[in-house]
């Protein structure tokens, strides 16, 4: 009797030890099927948009008047559609001033959109992490982490809890 009890303990033991303490997950396969994800990157790709369009309107209105510069600029001396220089000189510093709003509004829309990321995914960053919480807590895991950002995982080494998230996200059944 004490060497099948022995027995078990070493078996249990052994089981216990070999159960990986790792795991990780593909938070691309999680996002692709989340709804709240997909209504927050459609709101993204609209706002950028937005500001493409409005990019591709100043550059026009840059190439327009830069063309008409060049234009004048060809334009023999005396000729009766040639600027004066004082003219000339004010399409320059227009040109100019027109370069440097296109700048500043890149760098603003790029600040813009960046905020905009973190306030429509932090929700669904917050609602996946609550998720790998509870997976992490569920099945002892010491360490669970997202795939993409770890150099290498060996994935026979560690377990992939991928569906289970899905599954504590209400995402699968």
């Amino acid at each position: 009797m004490k060497k099948i009890l022995l027995a078990s303990i070493i078996f249990l033991s052994l089981t216990v030890n070999a159960q990986n303490q790792f795991a990780f997950f593909d938070i691309e396969q999680i996002f692709s099927i989340m709804p709240e994800a997909e209504y927050a990157q459609a709101q993204l790709e609209a706002e950028q948009a937005k500001i493409l369009a409005k990019i591709d309107e100043m550059q026009v209105n840059f190439n327009n008047l830069y063309q008409d510069f060049l234009t004048n600029a060809e334009l023999p001396d005396g000729h009766a559609d040639k600027w004066l220089a004082v003219d000339s000189e004010d399409k320059q510093l227009e040109l100019m001033g027109l370069q440097e709003r296109m700048e500043r509004y890149q760098t603003s829309a790029s600040e813009t959109l960046q905020t905009r990321q973190v306030e429509l995914l932090m929700p669904v960053y917050n609602k996946v992490d609550s998720a790998v919480s509870i997976v992490t807590e569920d099945k002892g895991y010491i360490m669970v982490f997202e795939k993409s950002q770890v150099y290498h995982v060996n994935e026979t080494k560690c377990d992939d809890v991928t569906s289970l998230i899905k599954k504590v996200l209400g995402l699968i059944e």
